[in-house]
């Protein structure tokens, strides 16, 4: 599968080429299970983005790579070789990671996740299984996780600092620094008026692209 990913401003950032197993073709029951993986709601972001900007909060955003990849298999999976692959007859691949296109690929890397940040210390809000949070010496730290992208949410930079060189050490992980794009939001933060930061939030670039 060919993709290609647009910056904030909707040019051009990345080419993208996955393998990409034909999940269609997978039995309920015997090679898939359950498939559920909850994301953070957009109302949730939108909350979050309203106290930063009250409470003074710094947002940063990181990225995994090659997400589904982390995830851990729990059924048995064969998976015809693609073209291009050298192979003798017959012969097919059994899985051991989770792979884009399986239908459990999301849950098994929510799962793994899940763990990894419980692991950090980080407890799941039970009002949206996306958000993770921690009590950093009294300061809460927040983590909203949509897939793969990852918001942090804190007052201190050096905490944020901290929870990235924990979440680097977990998983192959992109800094993205501060928050400027993320679910076709683009996010702005311009200096102090009065001590107070101004942030701002558009979808421009995606009312434009249905306007077209």
């Amino acid at each position: 599968m060919f993709k290609t990913k647009l910056d904030k401003e909707g040019q051009i950032e990345q080419y993208k080429a996955r393998l990409v197993a034909q999940g269609f073709s997978q039995i309920p029951g015997v090679d898939f299970d359950e498939t559920f993986a909850p994301v953070t709601r957009h109302q949730t972001f939108w909350t979050l983005l309203a106290l930063a900007n009250q409470c003074d909060w710094h947002v940063h955003q990181m990225d995994v790579k090659l997400t589904f990849l982390n995830g851990d298999l729990e059924n048995e999976i064969f998976m015809k070789i693609p073209p291009g692959a050298e192979a003798k007859p017959g012969e097919v691949w059994l899985l051991h990671k989770a792979l884009y296109g399986l239908k459990q690929a999301s849950r098994e890397w929510y799962l793994k996740l899940k763990g990894q940040l419980e692991r950090l210390g980080f407890k799941r809000s039970e009002a949206d299984h996306g958000i993770f949070t921690k009590d950093m010496m009294g300061r809460l730290f927040v983590i909203a996780v949509y897939v793969d992208n990852f918001l942090l949410f804190s007052s201190d930079i050096n905490d944020i600092r901290a929870v990235k060189s924990d979440l680097k050490g977990c998983f192959d992980m992109k800094d993205l620094d501060q928050a400027k794009w993320i679910l076709q939001m683009k996010i702005e933060r311009t200096g102090r008026s009065s001590d107070v930061w101004k942030l701002s939030i558009s979808q421009e670039q995606y009312v434009e692209t249905i306007l077209e």
